[in-house]
């Protein structure tokens, strides 16, 4: 090849953390159920924007106190801060009436959730 380059696909920091993000969804689905949950739970109570990494934060404190007897999370269930945006844009994937009550910053890649979310 003369005078031509390849180019190949760079992956960025965003297609190798929405990558990890979607193997934790696989591995922990009980994560995205209390995400909802609690989620919905601030919407009911009339709040009509908050915090994505809140919940995340919410969901570590009831997965390591609140059901501490109940066994039903793995002991030392980790989420990743990273993780929160990507919750917060497949919940207003999964419910568009509620687009917006995330605030997220816009994907300067390519990276994004799957169509089948």
């Amino acid at each position: 090849m003369t005078g031509q380059q390849l180019s190949l696909p760079t992956r960025t920091r965003a297609d190798e953390i929405r990558d990890a993000f979607l193997a934790f969804h696989k591995q922990n689905p009980m994560v995205w159920q209390l995400f909802k949950r609690f989620t919905f739970e601030l919407i009911n109570a009339g709040h009509k924007h908050y915090s994505a990494r809140a919940v995340i934060h919410r969901i570590r404190w009831h997965t390591a106190v609140d059901t501490v007897d109940t066994g039903d999370f793995p002991e030392g269930l980790k989420i990743n801060d990273h993780y929160s945006p990507w919750y917060a844009r497949a919940f207003m994937k999964k419910f568009p009436q509620h687009e917006g009550f995330f605030r997220n910053r816009k994907l300067t890649s390519a990276a994004d959730l799957p169509r089948d979310w």
